[in-house]
Parts: C-alpha cells; structure tokens; sequence
C-alpha cells in the first residue's frame, strides 16, 4: 500500500527528534538532509536513518550504518534461514517484516538457520558446476519437480544459472550487486538474497564479494559494542577477523 504525503509527515518529526536527541553539531543535520536529498525522500531510506539515530543512542559508536557494505569470501557464509521452517507465527511474520531493512533484531529468529550444504539450491550448483553433473540429475531440479515447476520454468531457471556462472567466470563478481545477508548472535553469517551468486563464486574461487548486512541479532550488536570497552589484548582472534568488524577494529586505536 502506498503511502500518501501525509502519512510521511510523523517519519520526518521523528527523524528531527532523533536527531536533535543526538545531535553534537551541526555537520549531523547537513549529513542527514544531504543523505535524504540524494534519495530523493525514499521513505524506506529515511527510515533506515531515524533506526540509526536511534540505535546510535542505544549502541553508541559501535553502531553499524545503514548503507555499510561488507567484504567477505564466500566460504564465509555457511548458513540459510527459510521463513517458512519458524515454527511461531508471530516470530514468522516479524522476521519477515524485518528482514529487507536495516534492523537490529532480538528474539530466536537465528536459530531456525540451516546448513547452507543443506539447501537444493547450493547443492544443485555443487553437482553440475564441480561434479559435471547434467541438471536433471541434481539435487535441485528433483526439489524444483517436487514442488510441481512445470518443464519450461525449470529449463528456463537452469539457463539463467549457466548464464550467471559464465559470467562471473569470464567478467568477475559484478560488485554492483551485493548479496544480502543476516548475522546470527554469535556472528554466524546467514544467506538472505544472492545464494546462486556467493554459491558460484565459491566454485569459482573468488576470495571477497560484496554484502548488505539487513538483520544483526541484539546479541552480536551487544558484542561489537563490548569490544569497544575491551583492549585489544582481550578479543579473541575470531572477533578480529570477523567481516563485521573492520568498521569497530580502527575505534580501538
């Protein structure tokens, strides 16, 4: 449902609120009329910037940016998460509200991820693109079949595959197109959009691609805030190679 010009008129009071809560000098209000004006309004942008005010008061420096890209390789990403395996339907329906933003998110939402290795998907490029396997000998196009694709989509879903891993293969990852993801409490990476695209690229051998954090759990939020009031000396090696934070490493220092 669209939203009319009134409806947005509450987002921008709340936005100056938040702002003001927080604001240490002017150069804040300018970043943020700049940010919106580049946008052109999108009310979805404006959200996101009113969230990190508030998150900011929440988490202080440790608060990761809305628009913050990560760089990873793909064999990073070890985890999926379908909305439809949440058994309660509240929690369900939540994730699912949240999970195309930004968003900092309590709750159990994490533990329903699987095995990226457990997904016909990933499984399906592992077979025809390591193994030499045709498609319809895949894992994928058995689960695609179960859930009565008719021929024409499924041959027309394995052409666009072939299409991606030749051109990554010939071209590179296109940076352009960060895949989405979640972080899990205790930082576990989980796949949202672009599995084909970080499946492949693993194949490939490609060391880093480009991702868009859209859910962290409360609970990993809470660590990279700790490890602004820990020395360097105290964080485990883990922490410090985590992809999420090479933006909280340099505040150390």
């Amino acid at each position: 449902m669209t939203r009319s010009k009134t409806d947005t008129v509450p987002i921008y009071w709340m936005s100056i609120y938040y702002i003001l809560s927080n604001m240490d000098s002017i150069k804040k209000i300018a970043r943020y009329y700049k940010y919106c004006r580049k946008h052109r309004y999108n009310i979805n942008r404006v959200e996101e910037v009113i969230r990190y005010f508030k998150y900011r008061m929440e988490y202080g420096e440790s608060t990761p940016k809305p628009d913050k890209t990560l760089y990873m390789s793909p064999n990073c990403i070890n985890y999926v998460l379908d909305s439809r395996e949440i058994a309660d339907d509240n929690l369900r329906d939540l994730w699912r509200n949240k999970r195309g933003s930004y968003y900092i998110l309590g709750g159990s939402w994490d533990i329903y991820k699987k095995p990226i290795t457990q997904s016909p998907h990933y499984q399906g490029l592992i077979e025809r693109f390591e193994y030499g396997m045709d498609w319809e000998q895949t894992s994928e196009f058995t689960w695609l079949k179960e859930r009565n694709w008719s021929t024409k989509r499924i041959r027309s879903h394995f052409e666009a595959q072939e299409r991606l891993f030749l051109s990554i293969q010939n071209d590179g990852y296109n940076h352009r197109y960060p895949i989405q993801i979640q972080i899990g409490r205790n930082g576990e990476l989980i796949r949202q959009t672009g599995l084909h695209r970080a499946t492949i690229s693993r194949i490939l051998g490609i060391n880093k691609i480009p991702a868009k954090v859209k859910v962290r759990h409360s609970r990993w939020q809470s660590v990279r805030q700790d490890i602004l009031n820990s020395s360097k000396e105290k964080i485990n090696d883990e922490c410090l190679t985590h992809p999420d934070m090479k933006d909280v490493m340099p505040l150390l220092y």
